[in-house]
């Protein structure tokens, strides 16, 4: 061992109070450490500690995760406030049951194929972009990618049928049809999408978004770390957007400015956009696809009327 190595090796000792003669004793079966805002610049073998369970490092100058295969026995590893831009060498740890890299540089979720025991990940406060590499973690419970640069939720999140708890706060989410993903993971009870010590994500401006999630996601139980679980809550909400989607969702097919629909349209159109932005010069047809929510009844009986005469519903 050299002699950086060996100075970071009886700093370790001092921070946890153990005496560095005790390492050599066949007794000694110390299975946790603990390294606290100490600078040090590089991970150390810990060929010493082979009963180690928990390993935390918080706080240090660290680059690469290293060192490692001599706790074959780690079931909790925290790396966190270092400077990590890579997860790599965690081969050896297939106990790991939790591991924590939360504020670090790491922009890809990769290289954990063989951790498959993993329940917990905290990867929150990174660079990483698309939710990808838990294709083998099948017992995760707890994913934390909070404060991240994602911009959507995708199918490889159905590889984590166990998923109980998923935070997603401070992204770049913006599209509502994403929570469908989240329906299918059955044991999903905790959504943190809009935590308040993250900036918001762009689909939580919605301001029916509360409703929309209790409403498609029925088996959550807290949103935001709030309490959801009521039943009254949920049957009534079911039974608004109920009430609504009979009320105002149309579906109608192409039409042309020659047609009394567009006229009708062009004008609902109007109403609520500038003129500039309905000149017919630009605007030769609409493609209305679903219309939601019209609070003029007149107007709308006015619609299907015209719909039902020209035999597009």
């Amino acid at each position: 061992m050299d002699l950086e190595s060996l100075n970071i090796l009886h700093e370790i000792c001092t921070i946890n109070g153990i005496h560095y003669d005790n390492l050599l004793n066949d007794n000694f079966l110390n299975q946790s450490l603990i390294i606290l805002f100490t600078n040090f610049k590089k991970c150390i073998s810990l060929h010493n500690f082979p009963y180690l369970t928990e390993l935390i490092i918080i706080s240090q100058d660290i680059t690469q995760i290293t060192k490692l295969e001599t706790c074959p026995n780690l079931k909790k590893l925290w790396l966190c406030e270092c400077k990590l831009n890579k997860i790599e060498n965690l081969t050896s740890c297939k106990q790991l049951n939790e591991l924590y890299l939360y504020d670090n540089f790491i922009k890809k979720i990769e290289n954990l194929s063989n951790n498959q025991q993993i329940e917990c990940l905290w990867l929150n406060n990174n660079q990483i972009s698309v939710i990808e590499g838990l294709n083998n973690l099948k017992q995760l419970k707890q994913l934390n990618l909070s404060g991240n640069y994602i911009n959507n939720l995708n199918n490889n999140l159905l590889y984590n049928q166990k998923l109980e708890i998923f935070s997603i706060s401070g992204n770049y989410l913006w599209n509502p049809n994403d929570i469908s993903i989240l329906s299918k993971l059955p044991c999903l009870t905790t959504l943190n999408i809009n935590e308040p010590e993250y900036l918001k994500n762009p689909l939580c401006y919605h301001s029916n978004l509360p409703i929309l999630l209790i409403y498609r996601l029925p088996q959550l139980c807290k949103i935001d770390h709030i309490n959801i679980n009521l039943i009254d809550l949920k049957y009534a909400i079911k039974s608004i957007i109920q009430e609504l989607q009979m009320f105002g969702y149309l579906e109608i097919q192409e039409i042309n400015n020659t047609d009394d629909v567009f006229t009708y349209c062009n004008v609902l159109l109007n109403s609520r956009l500038c003129n500039h932005d309905m000149n017919n010069s630009i605007v030769n047809s609409l493609k209305l696809l679903h219309l939601y929510k019209i609070n003029n009844r007149l107007l709308l009986q006015r619609i299907i009327f015209i719909l039902k005469a020209e035999n597009i519903v």
